[in-house]
């Protein structure tokens, strides 16, 4: 399967013709249309096997479609976009599709690469991503370490709405994310989706709580709003104790 998301993948950035070369200080600059198109992996002249990979990549060089204008939107960075017309996107959007699908880890290669081409989260996620729980977590931890809070949480909007089985742990990037840019609401509300996601619902506690998980129920620490315990102190142990108990199955032990 992974051969047949090669092709695929390959066949999808072809299409899209994602260039990256050095930043031009403005489009009178540019180099004329006459320069060399990106390499592509797959052909029989590069060793790369990877179907995504930037214009670094050997391979064989492929002539730029005369469909393909230069467009003066340009991704953050030294990244030169080349757009197509309306065929030629959906076209590349279901090859990628294909390829994910084949192989789902390829899912935050292939937003990051359809995203320099067409920078249109719900339109890419319609497109070219199947709805997918483990792609789309994966793409949010991808956005997240580029910095791209805004599209991680577009990303986990559309997570949820799939109404898949997660575990929590998944969900402590993006909460830290949003936690670190002060986007305290919004913390709070992917962590009360997630908690439902995860089939702990039942340990919200009373209404108007402050604390999540006072039991210590879940078997659950160290990220998001779940119990942090403080690491390192001397001649302290905390745990989480299942033998004593008091109103619950667990409780917390200190151990001095």
């Amino acid at each position: 399967m992974p051969a047949i998301g090669t092709f695929w993948a390959a066949t999808g950035s072809s299409i899209l013709k994602i260039r990256t070369r050095k930043k031009q200080p403005s489009l009178t600059k540019l180099p004329s249309p006459s320069i060399p198109a990106p390499r592509f992996p797959g052909s029989v002249s590069g060793p790369s096997t990877n179907p995504l990979a930037t214009s670094h990549t050997p391979g064989r060089l492929f002539s730029k479609p005369k469909s393909l204008t230069r467009s003066p939107r340009k991704s953050p960075g030294s990244t030169e976009i080349f757009s197509c017309g309306k065929a030629e996107f959906e076209s590349a959007f279901a090859e990628m599709r294909r390829a994910v699908e084949s192989d789902p880890n390829r899912g935050a290669e292939a937003f990051s690469r359809t995203f320099r081409a067409e920078p249109d989260v719900d339109r890419i996620l319609n497109r070219a991503l199947p709805p997918n729980r483990d792609v789309y977590v994966d793409v949010i931890w991808d956005q997240i370490t580029d910095g791209q809070t805004d599209i991680a949480l577009q990303v986990w909007d559309r997570l949820v709405a799939i109404h898949p089985r997660l575990p929590l742990r998944d969900v402590f990037p993006l909460i830290g994310a949003l936690r670190n840019s002060k986007r305290i609401t919004d913390a709070r509300r992917v962590w009360d989706q997630a908690v439902i996601v995860s089939g702990m619902a039942d340990l919200q506690g009373p209404p108007g709580s402050v604390l999540w998980d006072g039991g210590f129920e879940s078997g659950i620490v160290g990220g998001g709003y779940t119990w942090l315990f403080p690491e390192g102190l001397r001649n302290v142990q905390i745990s989480i104790d299942a033998r004593e108990t008091h109103s619950g199955d667990h409780s917390l032990r200190l151990t001095f």
